[in-house]
């Protein structure tokens, strides 16, 4: 029987509120606080607690490297290979001391973090028929041709291979596929597991190319979220 995780999402983590700059945004105590909690919902279960550390802030390097020397839950740090080194995002020489550790698991998150779905009307549509990117870095009215995602995927693995790091998991920039989309991750053919931020548990083991995790943010106190961590799990 395959076993069964409960992923969260946590991004930039900052030390005291005042430097909040996003509802992603959330401080070393919310965190940590919120990860020993859920740990608790899952405990004694056949569940385990997955943690996403998204984009590669600088400020996840020593909070992912406490939270694997102190339980054994697998930490997934998701790289923007193109900022890798960049001002206040992870360094080559922080990469190196993530790796030594079994529980961290380094992974692609594209080569920019362009977001590879298209929006209409608050809508995911396919990939290669219209639309406009809310959440592009490089700009709000540029459409991806198919070229171009493949580019996004394979260069970042490649990138990431350079650097030793051998992987065959992606997440999708702010969780954005369609069916357009994970038929072009399958045809790239370097990774058998990709994540969204849909709500629901992996079956791990079992590859996917939408595995779902859910996304936390600082505009719930830690005991709704874990009310709504407890609702996935009961499913």
């Amino acid at each position: 029987m395959a076993r069964i995780r409960l992923n969260i999402v946590l991004h930039k983590i900052v030390e005291d509120q005042q430097e909040i700059r996003s509802r992603y945004d959330t401080t070393a105590e919310f965190a940590y606080d919120l990860v020993k909690q859920l740990r608790s919902v899952v405990r004694g279960s056949s569940i385990e607690l997955g943690i996403f550390l998204d984009d590669g802030y600088q400020s996840q390097s020593s909070f992912a490297l406490r939270l694997a020397r102190e339980q054994s839950n697998q930490i997934f740090i998701p790289l923007i290979t193109q900022l890798i080194g960049m001002d206040g995002y992870i360094s080559y020489k922080e990469i190196e001391a993530l790796r030594q550790e079994e529980n961290i698991i380094l992974c692609s998150h594209g080569f920019s973090h362009a977001a590879l779905g298209v929006y209409e009307n608050d809508t995911v549509l396919p990939t290669l028929k219209g639309g406009l990117y809310r959440n592009m870095p490089i700009g709000h009215d540029l459409v991806l041709a198919e070229q171009e995602i493949q580019f996004q995927l394979r260069e970042s693995w490649r990138q990431l291979s350079d650097l030793g790091i051998q992987t065959d998991v992606f997440v999708y920039p702010y969780g954005i596929y369609s069916e357009d989309i994970l038929s072009i991750v399958k045809q790239a053919g370097v990774y058998t597991k990709a994540y969204t931020c849909d709500d629901g548990l992996e079956q791990v083991g079992v590859g996917s190319l939408a595995i779902p995790r859910l996304l936390i943010d600082n505009t719930l106190s830690i005991s709704k979220w874990v009310k709504k961590a407890e609702s996935i799990v009961k499913r």
